[in-house]
């Protein structure tokens, strides 16, 4: 049995818990806060664990392809809607105009042209840590025109 499972079993029992200290003149309290600690590290549990399964997917599944016409990030086994949200997409060399590296990603941010505004539709990716990462930084810097590198030391 699950322990949310005995939690629901035994809350009949932790209600009349509850009336008898109030018939004794003690204060439940310290009840009341037992049961919202196990509520609250339970959530928590849940939230780091899914944030934990999203890294490793994350990790095991990016793939960064590089060709004459860009770059491109692809997020595997995640939808593509959310993908694109985690950094997901498709770049041309020219629009590449920055690269930084923030936590434990790269990003890659681009510019439109001024005479077609609209004409990418994702302004930045990101790519977690990958392999050959100094082969994949040079080809990136070699190959974008506009690209301004920025140290965070000066």
């Amino acid at each position: 049995m699950s322990m949310l499972g005995q939690v629901v079993e035994k809350l009949p029992s932790l209600w009349t818990q509850v009336h008898f200290l109030k018939l004794q003149g003690e204060s439940p309290e310290f009840l009341y806060g037992s049961i919202s600690l196990l509520a609250v590290s339970g959530v928590t549990s849940v939230v780091v664990l899914v944030l934990s399964l999203l890294f490793l997917i994350l990790v095991e599944t990016t793939q960064v392809v590089i060709d004459d016409l860009g770059i491109t990030v692809q997020h595997h086994f995640i939808p593509a809607g959310l993908s694109r949200y985690l950094g997901g997409g498709r770049l041309p060399w020219k629009h590449i105009v920055k690269i930084r590296r923030r936590f434990f990603l790269f990003q890659l941010h681009a510019e439109p042209d001024p005479e077609t505004p609209h004409s990418l539709k994702v302004l930045q990716i990101h790519f977690v840590l990958v392999d050959y990462l100094e082969e994949l930084i040079t080809i990136i810097v070699n190959k974008s025109p506009r690209l301004t590198w920025t140290d965070g030391h000066d």
